[in-house]
This record gives C-alpha cells, sequence and structure tokens, in this order.
C-alpha cells in the first residue's frame, strides 16, 4: 500500500460529521476535524437520532488532531474522542484555539445527542447566546481579519457593531417574540444559529409565520 492514504469517519454520505484520517505510513496518522452528525445525518436509517457519535475508530496511530474550523459539525465529538482515550495534541489556528473552548462549553453543557425530542428541549434555549459569546470573542480578531474588513474598518465601519438588532438571550423571550410575530403580523429577519430549518429556534418563528 502507498502513502500517504485517507480514510473517512465522517461527511461521507452526508455534509455533517466531518472526521478524517490522514495516514502518512503504517503506524502515523492524523485525524482532521472530529464533528458531530447533525439532523438526517445523525442516523444510518436517515432519521434523525443519536446512534453515531460515538468513536468507534482505533486510536492506536493518530498523532494528533487538527481542527480546521469550530462548528460542531467539525469539533462536536471532540468530547467522545477524549473519553474514548485519546490524549494526543489538538492543532488549529489561534483564533479557533480561543473559541474552541466555548463551542466545547456548548456541547458539554447541552449534551450530544440529536434525538428530536432533546434537540426541542435544548437547543431554543442556546443559539442566541452562543451567537453573543462568539460575536465578542471575534471582536479581538482584528489581527486575523483579512484586507477587505480592515478596509472597512479604516473607513469608519464597524463590521461587529450590531447595535441595531435585537438580542433574544433566553427561552422565554424567544417564545414572546415569536408570539409577538404571530400575533402582529409584523415583518422580520431572523438570524438562528442553528443553520438549517428543521430544528432549534427557527422552526418555532417559521410556525409563527
Amino acid at each position: 500500500m502507498s502513502y500517504p492514504q485517507i480514510s473517512h469517519h465522517g461527511a461521507v454520505n452526508g455534509v455533517t460529521g466531518s472526521c478524517h484520517e490522514l495516514h502518512a505510513d503504517t503506524a502515523h496518522s492524523y485525524l482532521i476535524d472530529c464533528g458531530l452528525f447533525l439532523d438526517a445525518d445523525a442516523s444510518n436509517d436517515g432519521r434523525a437520532g443519536s446512534g453515531r457519535h460515538q468513536v468507534e475508530f482505533p486510536l492506536d496511530g493518530i498523532r494528533a488532531l487538527i481542527a480546521t474550523d469550530v462548528h460542531i459539525d467539525h469539533v462536536g465529538r471532540m468530547p467522545n474522542l477524549l473519553a474514548a482515550g485519546f490524549q494526543g495534541p489538538i492543532l488549529c489556528s489561534e483564533p479557533s484555539a480561543k473559541l474552541l473552548p466555548i463551542a466545547l462549553e456548548d456541547v458539554f453543557k447541552h449534551g450530544v445527542s440529536r434525538d428530536q425530542k432533546q434537540v426541542e428541549r435544548y437547543l431554543p434555549l442556546v443559539d442566541s447566546p452562543l451567537a453573543s459569546r462568539f460575536t465578542a470573542a471575534y471582536r479581538e480578531f482584528h489581527p486575523f481579519w483579512n484586507q477587505e474588513a480592515l478596509k472597512r474598518v479604516k473607513s469608519g465601519r464597524r463590521p461587529l457593531g450590531f447595535e441595531q438588532l435585537i438580542t433574544v438571550n433566553s427561552h422565554r423571550e424567544h417564545i414572546r417574540m415569536a408570539e409577538h410575530l404571530a400575533r402582529t403580523g409584523r415583518p422580520a429577519i431572523v438570524i438562528a444559529g442553528n443553520g438549517m430549518c428543521s430544528s432549534g429556534r427557527i422552526v418555532n418563528y417559521l410556525k409563527a409565520c
């Protein structure tokens, strides 16, 4: 067998659960991401479930984990990886290193289950607060902004200045806002953290339309 070789432990038949193993030789490999399967990707039969989050591949030759970003579909299975016995280094960019504890705290706090009943119970409580915390962290990353963003800052723009937005930070506020929109029919642009329309806070807003 010639090297390098790559094997896939996620994001093969779907778009989530990114997890790929780069084999340098017979005894050394590097894991690229270890993410959660989300929504329909979370079970082998195409239905949402919690059966695919365990780490079932051998860890003996894995020398390091490389995290390409901190979305949960790239790092959400990291707690499972550590629980399975991985003790190697985790390599990522400096901004990702600062954001990773926030992302993993959310995974630990709310669990890794994507069972539909658990989704309905937990996800509405976390999206907006987590987004607010990430925004606060991103404000510290000026040295890593690209030239277009820095040019806007020099011209007086504030790329992360969102004073005009109404931030919903609790489940009670979320329900109150959804009921307000349903009652008044007022148009709104809703930014939800889940990224999909199948679960989370966005579902309540869609039902309110």
